[in-house]
């Protein structure tokens, strides 16, 4: 797909809808210690970028509200589920 002129490919881990709104979940294995080392991680790889790029080729395919989210499955013993805030169509 074509998003803002150059051609992007990903597989998203999760799409689902909840009424009117279709919503991402892309999970993560990477194994932060701390909520303050999982903010540094997802910058430092761009995992935020890569969500916000599939939020908006979900969106265009779909002409449809997005919502998305990173679900990491090991931060210390917990699982963390991180909203990804999506810039404006």
């Amino acid at each position: 797909m074509l998003l803002f002129g150059s051609a992007v490919n990903g597989i998203v881990d999760l799409l689902y809808r909840t009424g009117e709104t279709w919503k991402i979940a892309e999970f993560k294995t990477d194994r932060p210690r701390s909520n303050e080392e999982l903010q540094t991680l997802i910058q430092n790889k761009g995992y935020d970028r890569q969500v916000q790029r599939y939020a908006r080729a979900v969106g265009l395919q779909l002409r449809a509200e997005v919502e998305a989210a990173l679900v990491f499955l090991n931060v210390g013993s917990d699982v963390a589920i991180v909203p990804i805030q999506l810039k404006s169509r």
